[in-house]
């Protein structure tokens, strides 16, 4: 039996795609949401779920609670059903409730109703929330349920600032209560319909509404219990392809059987996928799943993908079958445990850890360079060449690091720099990472491959929090197009554009280990990326957007001081690592010559408090920059052009010399990775204080009070550094044939 919602409750949830219209009782005979009866809204053309569409502005000024249990009369509200239910299932759902909290933390958006304390007493084995393992926020004596309480005002305006809030009621989202999506796995795995509230401005239902649409008379039958054993054929719509009953259980030693590129299963998580008709046109390319041919391929997934990939791209009748638990147990290796992080006292620790932790093909990714690797290491090498002067006798007892970073306001000028695959160190990749910034009070810079979705990433953006993007091009540019939009919408304030990867460089520690590369050469892959970039470029990418434009790679005066006329926002001085192009010029000594070129040309940085400096116009412009400049609506001779390097960061005083020779802020990759690698979230924070507190350190024996201080005169040996060799004349530390060990770490 399903319970049917009112034609006016039926319609007041639109699609996440904007649609208000209902599925007709016939569609929805089947359609029912968390088990608990709420039929879906969503029409047949969509993927089964229920989401129901607010207008943030009618919440009001008291306190608005939205049910999370599924038996509210006046769903999607709540009507404090969820007691009876807790009461008649030992269940321990409650609502997320909206509110105005004029006292609330800012730093923290979304707060329960218990201090830590109370937390601290729920005992043991306590109840879990909808019976998918979220825990009560209650305190012992208080009924056992799961509430969520929200800042009225953080809500709407970070509603405002990307665009909607979305708040969670399938109890699986790693963001919780917020929706990362997660409902969508839930939903396939479970035969499910849950969907997230959706709070917008000025689109989708008064709330005002809700309790009058539920008390007009309507057809209500009471649902059975569905336990989350019921056969999955009769959750799902008659309009979706039918599966099995039940998906049968099936031995690691048939999936062994299928292990050719015409006959290929392969298991995720546990459960069984067909990939045959998907080889030849995975993205990565078709050595990567042959080589998880009949085998567990958890380890090369999870570091790239999350299970929503599946969905978008294998056909639900592609997964086969489940593994027993017992067998995929019995299959685990056990983890390495990483030390007391309190023994890692510098980023190279970090380093050896991570090293240590992770897999050996996921730390070659990561570590590896470009060939013979010398541009990888002259970027940390030039750093020892080049020696501090200190100033003594200076009142050091107040020393700021604050700055900003394209009009973000920063603790100090170091910055996350977008590292792909944050995933390989930590399942909360770069989730993780983006807390870890808010944390140290500096921007994230989010991958464009990264490995949790772009949703995600923003979703756990504080108030006060900025993030960036970095964009590969593609070819296909309406693809880039549509990245861009999803940018502007999901609250990202600049996009750093990478120009400097044409194609990939030839990375033979992580060949040797991954066959065909973890950055692959595939078919796929050559089809998607841009080779066809060009300067003339710029005004299509301006007119998409109006977001800040941030030129990544530059690695000369000439093409520094064309991105300057050109009217972008900024550029990044960087060689990619080290992982593209060897013998190419370490970063900070391409970073001298575009300085150089870019005070010939009349550019003086602003300060770091973005109070502008004085520049002088620049004559001589060609007609074709000029047209470049007209088009981007950008002029010559501006402050607001910031510079930013990366590469060989592993110390406080390298962040010191990169700013004493003109950088606004310093890229860090590799290493936030290596600290996310060995401790998650808490390694990443620790790395970006080590370098704070090495940054701090450094200034006060340096004799500076504040960044606006820090200048070349304070450096020796700069230019002898950019005569000397940047590297050792031999092959060090690298992987031959006859050895499959990650080169060591380099001090």
């Amino acid at each position: 039996t399903t319970l049917l919602l009112p034609s006016s409750l039926a319609r007041m949830a639109g699609s996440e795609n904007g649609s208000n219209s209902a599925r007709s009782k016939a569609d929805c005979a089947n359609c029912k949401a968390n088990h608990y009866g709420v039929a879906s809204n969503m029409p047949p053309s969509v993927p089964i779920r229920r989401v129901d569409l607010i207008d943030i502005e009618s919440l009001g000024s008291g306190p608005t609670a939205f049910c999370r249990c599924y038996k509210s009369k006046t769903f999607p509200l709540c009507d404090g059903a969820h007691n009876a239910h807790n009461a008649e299932t030992g269940d321990n759902a409650g609502p997320v409730v909206i509110k105005p909290m004029p006292d609330a933390d800012v730093n923290r958006e979304f707060l329960s109703e218990t201090t830590q304390e109370e937390k601290l007493r729920l005992p043991p084995g306590s109840k879990r929330a909808n019976n998918y393992g979220v825990v009560s926020t209650m305190p012992p004596d208080a009924p056992s349920r799961r509430v969520d309480m929200i800042d009225s005002a953080l809500a709407v305006s970070r509603a405002d600032a990307e665009g909607e809030l979305r708040l969670c009621r399938c109890y699986k989202s790693a963001i919780f209560p917020l929706c990362d999506g997660s409902h969508q796995v839930h939903n396939r795995d479970t035969g499910d319909n849950t969907g997230p509230i959706v709070l917008k401005r000025g689109v989708g239902v008064d709330v005002a509404n809700i309790t009058k649409a539920a008390n007009e008379p309507t057809p209500r039958s009471t649902p059975k219990s569905t336990s989350r054993s019921t056969p999955r054929s009769t959750l799902k719509p008659t309009s979706e392809p039918k599966k099995p009953a039940v998906l049968r259980t099936i031995s690691m030693a048939e999936v062994a059987t299928h292990n050719t590129p015409t006959d290929l299963w392969t298991v995720i998580h546990g459960k069984v996928y067909d990939l045959s008709d998907f080889v030849q046109s995975h993205p990565g390319g078709a050595a990567v799943l042959r080589m998880y041919a009949g085998k567990v391929a958890d380890e090369g997934f999870d570091g790239v993908h999350t299970e929503e990939v599946i969905m978008q791209n294998l056909p639900a009748e592609k997964l086969v079958g489940l593994i027993s638990a017992g067998e995929m147990q019995s299959g685990t290796a056990a983890a390495v445990t990483a030390p007391d992080i309190d023994l890692c006292l510098n980023l190279y620790d970090f380093e050896a850890v991570a090293k240590r932790v992770m897999k050996d093909s996921s730390f070659a990714y990561y570590a590896t360079g470009a060939t013979d690797e010398f541009t990888k290491q002259g970027n940390q090498a030039i750093f020892r060449r080049i020696k501090l002067v200190p100033t003594v006798m200076v009142d050091v007892s107040n020393v700021s690091l604050e700055t900003t970073m394209l009009g973000a306001r920063m603790s100090f000028p170091v910055y996350i720099s977008g590292a792909a695959k944050g995933g390989l160190a930590h399942a909360d990749g770069e989730v993780a990472l983006a807390r870890a910034a808010h944390t140290a009070g500096v921007v994230q810079m989010a991958p464009h491959m990264a490995t949790r979705p772009l949703r995600e990433i923003a979703a756990v953006r504080t108030i006060a929090q900025t993030q960036f993007l970095q964009l590969y091009v593609e070819k296909d540019r309406a693809a880039t197009a549509r990245t861009v939009r999803e940018a502007e919408e999901l609250g990202f304030k600049a996009l750093f554009i990478t120009v400097d990867s044409a194609g990939i460089g030839k990375r033979e520690t992580d060949l040797r280990l991954t066959p065909g590369g973890s950055a692959p050469r595939s078919v796929a892959s050559k089809r998607r990326w841009a080779d066809d970039l060009s300067w003339a470029d710029l005004p299509w990418l301006r007119s998409l957007t109006n977001l800040k434009l941030v030129l990544k790679g530059v690695q000369s005066g000439a093409d520094a001081v064309r991105a300057y006329r050109a009217g972008v926002d900024g550029i990044v001085v960087s060689n990619h690592g080290g992982r593209n192009l060897d013998t190419a010029r370490p970063a900070l000594e391409a970073l001298v010559e575009v300085m150089d070129a870019l005070k010939r040309e009349g550019y003086v940085p602003s300060q770091p408090d973005g109070t502008p400096g004085s520049a002088r116009a620049t004559s001589g412009t060609s007609n074709r920059l000029g047209c470049l400049r007209k088009c981007l609506g950008r002029p010559v001779g501006r402050a607001s052009f910031e510079v930013f390097v990366d590469g060989g960061v592993y110390r406080g005083s390298d962040v010191y010399k990169a700013l004493a020779l003109g950088a606004r802020a310093v890229g860090v990759g590799r290493a936030v990775l290596w600290g996310l690698a060995g401790y998650g979230q808490q390694g990443a924070e620790r790395v970006l204080e080590m370098l704070y507190n090495e940054l701090h350190t450094t200034m006060m024996f340096m004799g500076k009070r504040s960044l606006a201080e820090v200048d070349e005169t304070s450096l020796s040996g700069v230019r002898d550094a950019m005569l000397a060799n940047a590297w050792s004349a031999t092959r060090e530390n690298l992987t031959s044939i006859s050895s499959s060990e990650q080169p060591d770490t380099h001090r």
